[in-house]
């Protein structure tokens, strides 16, 4: 299922709610794991550059701005 947002804002306020739900019920989750999850959904195509570089942020508790930034520049 692909979710479609209007802009990269609303992706990035839906990852943060997403991820102060998810991670009160699993502390051992990371933004980052819920930030490329949800790109995933609603934009594989970005994704899936993202995956496996260096700016990769799946395994990461944070997102670094150069991530947002390569991510709103394709949006």
């Amino acid at each position: 299922m692909i979710i479609e947002y209007i802009s990269f804002n609303d992706f990035l306020a839906d990852a943060s709610i997403k991820y102060n739900k998810l991670s009160q019920e699993d502390k051992s989750i990371r933004y980052g794991q819920v930030y490329f999850n949800l790109l995933n959904e609603s934009r594989p195509d970005i994704a899936e550059k993202l995956r496996g570089s260096v700016l990769d942020p799946f395994h990461r508790n944070e997102v670094k701005t150069e991530v947002h930034a390569f991510v709103e520049y394709l949006w």
